[in-house]
């Protein structure tokens, strides 16, 4: 686990993507009613902490449709695919890492983030999704069934970095 503590003008600029990203989806009718409260801006700042931690700039453009799960590409040379792309999944109960089971988007990694607060974040782990499919599947809210693994399955983040060639900044 890696403890993350955000300058307070990144979390700023989290929550004015967040409420710029709110607006956008209620005046474009993609708003999705019943969504965690302040789901963008937590999101954001899980995505924030990990880019801190490596180093990585973080995208802020409003985007209707959604980012496809594309947080972050890294490139490994000498590798295919050369393009390797990281989901940040953050959440306040991050007891486990959810993926849908009919994911549109399937990212070759998830990295499982936990909100503890405006400026803090803990990088709980990351989980390939070769290996999601293989997962036990749970029904939680909204009826929606996601393959899940538990917080305490992840892979450490040392494991990462050797298999990305990431540094910690």
């Amino acid at each position: 686990m890696i403890e993350v503590v955000l300058p307070p003008e990144v979390s700023a600029r989290c929550r004015q993507y967040a409420t710029e990203c709110m607006a956008m989806h209620k005046a474009s009718g993609t708003y999705r009613e019943g969504l965690a409260k302040d789901g963008d801006f937590i999101g954001k700042v899980g995505e924030a902490a990990f880019g801190q931690t490596y180093g990585l700039e973080v995208d802020y453009s409003m985007r209707p449709a959604g980012d496809k799960g594309i947080d972050f590409t890294v490139i490994v040379a000498d590798t295919f695919p050369r393009e390797h792309v990281i989901d940040v999944k953050t959440a306040v109960n991050a007891n486990h890492l959810m993926r849908p089971v009919v994911c549109k988007y399937p990212q070759p990694y998830y990295v499982q983030a936990k909100y503890r607060g405006e400026c803090r974040v803990a990088l709980l782990g990351w989980y390939p999704e070769w290996a999601m499919p293989l997962q036990p599947v749970k029904t939680f809210k909204f009826g929606i069934a996601n393959h899940v693994v538990r917080s305490e399955e992840l892979m450490d983040f040392e494991s990462l970095e050797r298999h990305l060639g990431l540094r910690r900044a």
